[in-house]
């Protein structure tokens, strides 16, 4: 799939909606979806039209990851509407809150040098493995020791 170019991408991050409609038009026409989207008191409405509609919980899970990791603030509340082409009523329809996407905070107190952080940030990424990571700073070197219950295989990245 192809990346939304940078203009249109931007201005869906100030949540312009026809932006917004734009890429997901783009990712959603293939599967036989068309998406109309308005913005109104930081509550974004989507509109999806298909003659066969996917599941709710998929297409909410969908909007919400996308929204999230969009980072657009002038979105606070995505409500998101499903019907069938021609069609008067909603088959369905969700409101929900678009939160900060979880870490954001984290990360920036992390760039900043925050210890705690930095541990929480790297265990956050090793959880799935088996890992747990125990840092410290110690005349101004960073250390992380990794434990686990197997050894684990280090690669060289060049």
């Amino acid at each position: 799939m192809a990346q939304p170019e940078p203009n249109i991408l931007q201005l869906a991050k100030q949540g312009n909606p026809k932006a917004i409609a734009t890429i997901i038009n783009r990712q959603l026409e293939p599967k036989g979806i068309i998406a109309q989207v308005d913005l109104k008191d930081n509550c974004l409405q989507i509109l999806i039209e298909a003659i066969q509609l996917p599941p709710q919980d998929i297409i909410v899970e969908y909007f919400r990851k996308s929204f999230t990791n969009l980072g657009a603030t002038a979105i606070k509340t995505i409500k998101v509407y499903g019907k069938r082409p021609g069609e008067v009523f909603f088959d369905w329809h969700e409101l929900f809150d678009l939160v900060e996407a979880p870490g954001q905070e984290l990360f920036k107190m992390a760039k900043s040098g925050d210890i705690q952080s930095i541990t929480i940030v790297i265990n956050q990424c090793l959880k799935n493995q088996g890992i747990i990571a125990k840092v410290n700073l110690k005349d101004s070197c960073l250390r992380v020791m990794l434990e686990a219950q197997e050894a684990i295989a280090i690669l060289n990245h060049s």
